[in-house]
């Protein structure tokens, strides 16, 4: 009994479909795949929603400009959108998720295929964050506002590497409305993009590009997405230096010691992270993210 060899139209068509796993459109599928388990075992679990989901429901009943001082309105946003659909029900609140994880791992891989030679490589690149804590489990338990972060500090670097491929107007005008969007997404996100400007300020060839007068046309679109929330910000007299105080700044009424504690803080951290090498035991949720 012979064992005929594969034909080459046989092995064509496998590479074929092999090809396509790795394509953007397979990465794609796994996410609305990985998304689909998990929406599926929490509502046949419960349809009872979590504490912050609770209070996003109740703001999202409504579309307006801002709702807390503590976090933007773009959760808010997408619920009401959603909820248009849906009713104000725990389904919604998993489309939201797990579409915009199914987001990140596209833009993810958008920037692999900048990296990596071999797209097999990007698109294990974009679905290694499910090996995070933070995406791999504790985002099923209540992640909201961070989600649309996590999605925008990926879309902004696929979008600002666009710019230093190119450079196009069109190029700037794609980074300003997904920095807008980002910085509806959490505050921490104006960080990062700080971050990122004054690291492509070090590089010579990415300092024409953010010193090019067509960043202008990103900060003019990324003001205009943003504007409903600042004007409700200024119209509304909120404090953001006073939320600050409240909820990140050291208790001290002395600013010297104040910086002292958060300039320790800062160098102990990635110091003790590094030197830990054998726990002494599982670390909680809560211990993980520290105060």
């Amino acid at each position: 009994m012979s064992v005929l060899a594969p034909t080459a139209d046989r092995m064509a068509a496998m590479a074929d479909r092999s090809s396509w796993l790795w394509s953007l459109w397979g990465v794609v599928a796994i996410g609305l795949a990985y998304g689909l388990v998990y929406t599926s075992m929490r509502l046949a679990i419960s349809h009872n929603l979590p504490q912050d989901d609770v209070t996003a429901n109740i703001l999202a009943q409504t579309l307006e400009p801002g709702y807390v001082v503590r976090q933007p309105p773009l959760h808010e946003w997408l619920l009401w959108s959603v909820q248009r659909l849906t009713g104000p029900t725990l389904l919604s609140f998993l489309i939201i998720k797990y579409g915009l994880l199914t987001a990140t791992f596209a833009f993810l891989y958008l920037v692999g295929k900048r990296v990596f030679a071999d797209l097999r490589w990007a698109a294990m690149g974009a679905l290694s964050p499910l090996f995070l804590y933070q995406i791999g489990w504790n985002l099923h338990e209540g992640v909201t506002h961070t989600m649309a972060l996590i999605c925008a500090v990926a879309a902004s670097m696929w979008a600002f590497m666009r710019i230093a491929e190119r450079g196009g107007i069109g190029d700037y005008l794609l980074f300003g409305l997904i920095a807008g969007i980002g910085l509806l997404s959490k505050y921490s996100f104006a960080g990062y993009l700080f971050v990122l400007l004054a690291s492509a300020l070090l590089q010579p060839s990415l300092r024409a590009r953010v010193l090019d007068w067509r960043m202008l046309a990103s900060i003019a679109a990324g003001g205009v997405i943003a504007s409903p929330f600042l004007y409700w910000l200024v119209a509304g007299r909120h404090d953001l230096v006073a939320l600050y105080g409240e909820a990140v700044a050291p208790k001290t009424s002395s600013r010297l010691t104040a910086r002292a504690i958060g300039l320790g803080k800062a160098i102990y951290a990635p110091l003790s992270i590094s030197a830990r090498r054998h726990p002494a035991g599982p670390v909680s949720g809560d211990a993980a993210y520290g105060p």
